[in-house]
Order: C-alpha cells, then sequence, then structure tokens
C-alpha cells in the first residue's frame, strides 16, 4: 500500500476565513465537476476522482442496519459508510468482486444506490448475491449495484467491517477528498492541483496536500519505529550470540591442544581438524537455532499487530533469519578452527 503512486488533497468549499459559513450542496457539486474535468485535462495527472473521505483518513459515518439472524428476528449491523464519485474505485484499485461501480448515469434525480463490501454482503445477504438487494441507508432506500473486496478504512490494524459506498452526486456535501494519480512525479500533480483550485475559487481552503504514500508513512511510523528498535536489538542479540560460539569454540580448542597436535603427528590434515571443530560449532547453531525458531514463533504472534501483509510465521523471514543466525554461527566458528591449523604438533606434545 505504502507504493501507491496517488496523490490526495481534502478541501472545503465553505469560506476558510469565515467559521461556519456554508455553500449549497449543488454549488459544491459543480465546483467539484468542474475542478475534475479540469484535472483531467492536466499532462501531470493520469487520473483524478473524489470522494467524501479517502482510506485511512476521514470520520467515516456508522449506522445500525437490521440484520436477520437465523431462527427468526434480527440484530443490528453496524455499518460505516462513505462516499465516492465516479472513477474512485478504479483510481485506488479497489477490487470489484461482483457488479458494477459508480457511473455518470447515478445523478441525484435517478434511483439511490450504494456499492457494499464482502463483510456487509456475507452478514446481510448470507444465502445470495448481494446485486439488486435493496437496504435503507443514509435517508434513502438504496439499490445494491456492486460488491467490493474488504479494505481498511479507518486504521491498518482494524478488524474486518461492514462498509458501503454512496456516490457522491446522491450525497455530497461541502468537505471532499479529491485523489489524483500522478503520470510523472507526485510532486508535480500536487501542484497542478493548487494551482486548478486556485483557478477556480480561491476561497476553497485546501487542507494538507500530500501523497497517499507520505500519508501511509506517517500511520507505519509507531510501528517503524518499534520496528527499528526490535532490529537493533536484534543485532546486538546475533553480535552476542557470535561471541558466545566464538567463545565456546576458542575455550574448546584450547583445551584440546595436545588432541590436536598428537593427530596432526599422526597424519590427519588441517582440513580433518578445521571440519571437526565447525560440526561442533554447527551442533550450538542447530540446538540455538531450534530454541529461536520456536521463540520466533511464539513473539510472531504476540506482534501481529505490526505485521500488515505478513502472516506471523513467514516463512520467508524465517528462512532468512536462520540463514543469517547459521552465517554468523560459522563465522564465528571459523576463526578458532582456522586456529587449529597453526598448532605446532612438538609444541602440542609437550602442551600441559
Amino acid at each position: 500500500m505504502s507504493r501507491r503512486d496517488c496523490s490526495f488533497a481534502r478541501f472545503s468549499a465553505d469560506s476558510p476565513w469565515i467559521r461556519g459559513s456554508t455553500r449549497p450542496a449543488w454549488r459544491t457539486r459543480l465546483f467539484v465537476d468542474q475542478l475534475l474535468d479540469r484535472l483531467n485535462g492536466r499532462p501531470e495527472i493520469a487520473a483524478a476522482a473524489v470522494g467524501q473521505w479517502g482510506p485511512l483518513s476521514g470520520p467515516y459515518r456508522s449506522v445500525g442496519v437490521p440484520r436477520p439472524v437465523q431462527g427468526g428476528g434480527e440484530t443490528s449491523l453496524p455499518v460505516w459508510y462513505g462516499t465516492a464519485g465516479v472513477g474512485y474505485l478504479e483510481l485506488l484499485k479497489v477490487p470489484v468482486v461482483t457488479g458494477r461501480t459508480f457511473t455518470a448515469a447515478d445523478r441525484a434525480e435517478t434511483e439511490p444506490v450504494l456499492i457494499v463490501n464482502q463483510t456487509m454482503a456475507r452478514a446481510l445477504w448470507p444465502g445470495g448475491s448481494a446485486v439488486g438487494e435493496t437496504i435503507y441507508l443514509a435517508g434513502a432506500r438504496r439499490v445494491v449495484v456492486g460488491v467490493v473486496r474488504d479494505g481498511r478504512y479507518r486504521s491498518l490494524d482494524e478488524a474486518p467491517m461492514a462498509f458501503a459506498f454512496l456516490p457522491y452526486a446522491q450525497y455530497a456535501g461541502t468537505e471532499v477528498t479529491v485523489y489524483a494519480r500522478a503520470r510523472g512525479a507526485v510532486e508535480d500533480a500536487l501542484l497542478a492541483l493548487r494551482r486548478e483550485v486556485a483557478a477556480l475559487d480561491p476561497d476553497v481552503a485546501l487542507e494538507q496536500p500530500r501523497s497517499l504514500a507520505s500519508q501511509i508513512a506517517f500511520l507505519l511510523l509507531p510501528q517503524r519505529i518499534a520496528a527499528g528498535f526490535i532490529g537493533a536489538f536484534g543485532l546486538v542479540g546475533l553480535l552476542l550470540a557470535a561471541i558466545g560460539v566464538y567463545g565456546v569454540l576458542a575455550f574448546h580448542v584450547a583445551q584440546r591442544t595436545r588432541e590436536f597436535g598428537l593427530r596432526l603427528a599422526l597424519g590427519a590434515t588441517p582440513g580433518d581438524l578445521i571440519r571437526q571443530v565447525l560440526r561442533q560449532g554447527s551442533g550450538i547453531m542447530l540446538a540455538g537455532g531450534a530454541a529461536g525458531l520456536v521463540l520466533a514463533l511464539a513473539v510472531g504472534w504476540l506482534a501481529r499487530s505490526f505485521l500488515f501483509g505478513v502472516p506471523a510465521a513467514d516463512p520467508a523471514t524465517l528462512l532468512a533469519g536462520s540463514l543469517v543466525l547459521a552465517g554468523a554461527a560459522l563465522g564465528a566458528s571459523y576463526i578458532p578452527a582456522r586456529r587449529v591449523t597453526r598448532v605446532d604438533p612438538m609444541a602440542a606434545l609437550r602442551y600441559e
């Protein structure tokens, strides 16, 4: 998600200087339509769309929707919802499971419609397709025209929730968010957005125009700081482990100096002695690696809230960690192993 090449800016159709002054909804929609036409004609912008709030950025509204339960009766399903203009879902690459997205035909005077996510569709219509069903939401009875894949709407670590998109043309407010996919540099797209807004109406207040990647990076900052500390402690632990392996094997070699000298005198090659020491180091590495693997699985399960899109027991991560540990252990083992080859057999035989 942090690699999306999408920039956005939230703006208010109210005056930036007069708190509480509002404009009619029709004037807001006219301004937005004109802005989108101009943005889609800019060479810096590949596509532009509008929504009331963007992903991970808005106080979406929530209502209770009656939900049938097995055995009769019903309960209330909390449903969050926000608005989306034509091309919004395509711009943000939200996969459509079934049905369609919003089109220019979904206007204020046409039949109210909405798009639901998979969680909402399964909860309200578990026995069949949600497309074509009707539901009362946001002051009108609306027809479901599409189902999209579940996403994260308010935070990266949220549980799956029932969510619905309403057409911006049918449920517009005075605060909207414009998304524009940059054709080149994101900074150029943001500059074009500022210029077009100022050209249409200099009184419109832009609120923190920025790239989607920068917003996600800000949201991930606590996790990245925590990951940095964990990585630093991991490096210290790896260094201590390597020093420990080196110390154990160095002591082992010193204690067996006489034996190694005698074996050299009897015809053993330095390579034979090196392999023997490395085998002992490998045994230490395997024992420590097995214990570390068990601890890694336990800690990974506890640290699930920091892992987005990566399972707690990620095989690639565990394999990479094992290879790094093996390399460090073998490197620490090789130094005392090389010392064996420099043993003087005659001196070793006199060694007490």
